[in-house]
């Protein structure tokens, strides 16, 4: 099994608390040192203290990040110079471009890299724009799903509910994988072009002009519109299970005023 993969799979299958991640500090402007971060008592893993952040994510919801530490790294046996800047340790780990990021991160990483495209004339393709667009708000809306779904399900009673909610838990891990499988495969595509050009790429810390020319292959496009589409349906289930969820709660309050 592939690295990233085999890190994707192994830490989902792993019991975690799960936190709002949000854009990393060296990107964040018109922010004050003071109120971006904050060295407090705070644990995010229960072992020890953790600094963390207050950031922007894609969507422009304000959330904290904690910060990674060299120990994370080498507990989840992130390989040596893997920056660890965009990845929230309490997130499952995305490895891409000597990377570690997490499913907001890579979607704040996708923003970044359409606005530097325009502003250093790099090309990209309108829906090229639009697909990237679309993943970062849609993997930004799995991982605050996830996130409440497995918080849910620390107060489900009835078996049934306990297996839909399983059945959502493992539906969007599945897509974690799949997101670390697009990520491998647009790498392994940029791997294979001039390896001179392919090294300085992947050494820069945005990549942006390296990556966008091989996003706009059919191949990779059709890799991100499929993708998508799986996280559109995701989605879809996941609204349909709250929906449900919110009726049932104000039939039983509406039930205890009579």
């Amino acid at each position: 099994m592939d690295e990233p993969i085999a890190h994707a799979e192994a830490y989902i299958s792993k019991p975690r608390e799960i936190t709002t991640v949000i854009r990393v500090n060296p990107y964040v402007e018109g922010i004050s040192n003071d109120e971006n971060f904050t060295k407090n008592d705070t644990k995010s893993d229960g072992e020890e203290e953790r600094d963390r952040f207050a950031m922007n994510s894609a969507s422009g919801q304000r959330v904290i990040r904690f910060v990674a530490k060299q120990s994370d790294a080498e507990k989840h046996r992130i390989p040596p110079k893997y920056d660890l800047s965009r990845w929230d340790p309490g997130k499952t780990p995305l490895l891409f471009l000597y990377s570690v990021f997490d499913l907001v991160s890579i979607g704040t990483w996708f923003n970044d890299t359409i606005v530097s495209c325009r502003q250093y004339g790099q090309p990209i393709g309108d829906k090229d724009m639009e697909v990237l667009k679309d993943l970062a708000i849609l993997l930004e809306k799995l991982d605050d799903s996830l996130s409440k779904v497995t918080k849910h399900s620390m107060h489900l009673q009835k078996a049934d509910d306990k297996e839909m909610v399983q059945d959502l838990t493992n539906g969007g891990e599945r897509l974690v994988i799949k997101v670390q499988k697009f990520l491998q495969a647009w790498q392994g595509m940029m791997s294979l072009g001039n390896g001179v050009e392919a090294k300085e790429s992947w050494e820069g810390y945005l990549l942006e002009s390296g990556a966008m020319k091989y996003l706009g292959t059919e191949k990779l496009r059709s890799k991100a519109e499929t993708l998508e589409q799986s996280l559109r349906v995701w989605a879809q289930r996941y609204n349909a299970y709250s929906s449900e969820k919110i009726k049932h709660a104000k039939g039983k309050k509406r039930a205890g005023r009579n």
